[in-house]
């Protein structure tokens, strides 16, 4: 029996588990940790002691979506910041502060037309997740607001969000609706004031081969508050999982990402970690779970119910592909930089044999967007996308494979000047 997240295992602070050289990273994960509160304060002044990169250090807390964890922590070490920067800081925090209000306005309201609609919509991550999190809307970096719909409500949430003055973005040509349906998970749609609503009916598109359980989500979703009022949401261990999936499609490239994992879990108890387990289990995803565990343990300190730590800590795969992640973490590279590598990591995150051979058929032939938008075909001939997309990538590879030849050629005949 897993036990539940209120007797977790005391966990040791390992501040530096990444090997971080710049002091500016070390203070990052520091103040993008809700746990062991005194630990993380006596390390922040510490670090706000050596000689930073303030500039650098604002940049890369923006482009990682944790300035507010920036700003609150700096707060309590305002002598050792200079006055310039907690001034950019502050005027940065409270620019997404009022957004995050905005934002949370307009999501109230585009849900009310839903529901006036006969539409169920399903907000997460988000203000939702700020407050599940955090406790606190003006704590989470978010730029757009993501709902969960039903796959058949596509249409009609589509065609509100146009007579409400939104376009799709990308636009998506006539003719292209259907494959945009069947291939992908989600469309973005954007307002003249750059008010951006990503609808999504599932977590992840159909190349990636995922089950994501999403049809069984909606029969779990439950009442939270947001302010003053009470909207319905993923249940905490459906947005764990969400959360997840999400994080390892994206190479967990920003450290928001990873803190919003740990937040969930510092913030709720309730989760019942062995239901979490075997949802992962049942979908072929424990790795990819564990994968965002593992990141959420070793980098923020989240801690984790024994029996999970140890599934998590004992699979050298999941392991393996941490260290990487935790290595480019700050570098702004991708942990994928080839489409043999993305297979390969593809195919090293699956537990089962069926679902490996099922990731390695569907990253060859399903199409993503650039095959179905790159021809139209009607919804009986979508066999067709399926052998278009191996002779795309035969394509593609074997231009690679001559510019190749054609450097090295160069290379053998204009040997470099020492």
């Amino acid at each position: 029996m897993i036990q539940p997240a209120a007797q977790s295992l005391k966990i040791e602070s390992r501040w530096n588990p990444a090997p971080l050289e710049r002091p500016e990273h070390r203070l990052l994960l520091c103040v993008a940790s809700q746990h062991r509160e005194a630990v993380a304060n006596s390390k922040v002044d510490q670090l706000t002691r050596e000689d930073l990169d303030w500039d650098y250090l604002l940049a890369l807390a923006d482009r990682h979506g944790v300035i507010p964890f920036l700003h609150c922590r700096l707060e309590l070490h305002g002598a050792n910041v200079p006055a310039r920067v907690f001034t950019q800081l502050r005027d940065r925090y409270q620019t997404i502060s009022r957004s995050n209000l905005a934002l949370t306005g307009q999501l109230f309201r585009k849900l009310d037309l839903f529901r006036e609609h006969g539409i169920q919509a399903v907000p997460f991550k988000g203000p939702v997740l700020a407050m599940l999190a955090f406790g606190d809307i003006g704590l989470r970096q978010f730029l757009d607001l993501d709902i969960l719909v039903r796959k058949p409500d596509v249409p009609k949430v589509r065609n509100l969000l146009c007579d409400e003055g939104f376009r799709p973005e990308p636009e998506i040509a006539r003719g292209r609706e259907a494959a945009w349906l069947k291939f992908d998970c989600s469309g973005a749609f954007i307002d003249g004031t750059d008010l951006v609503f990503d609808m999504h009916w599932d977590f992840v598109p159909g190349h990636s081969s995922l089950d994501t359980g999403v049809n069984d989500s909606w029969s779990r979703v439950q009442p939270t508050m947001l302010g003053a009022k009470q909207i319905m949401t993923l249940g905490v261990e459906d947005h764990l999982l969400a959360l997840c999936f999400h994080g390892f499609t994206h190479d967990w490239e920003r450290l928001g990402w990873i803190s919003d994992v740990a937040g969930l879990i510092n913030r709720q108890a309730e989760i019942d970690w062995e239901v979490l387990a075997q949802r992962a289990a049942k979908l072929g995803a424990v790795r990819i779970l564990s994968l965002g565990l593992f990141l959420a343990n070793d980098l923020l300190n989240a801690p984790l119910a024994p029996d999970i730590l140890q599934m998590v800590r004992q699979d050298a795969t999941v392991g393996r592909l941490a260290r990487k992640i935790e290595g480019h973490l700050f570098d702004g590279r991708p942990a994928r930089a080839s489409i043999v590598e993305e297979m390969s990591v593809q195919l090293s995150i699956r537990e089962r044999t069926r679902d490996k051979l099922k990731t390695a058929l569907r990253l060859i032939v399903t199409p993503r967007r650039y095959d179905w938008e790159f021809v139209s075909v009607p919804e009986s001939l979508f066999f067709l996308y399926y052998l278009l997309r191996p002779v795309r990538m035969a394509k593609q590879f074997g231009a690679r494979m001559l510019r190749r030849d054609a450097e090295n050629l160069v290379g053998e005949n204009y040997p470099a000047q020492s």
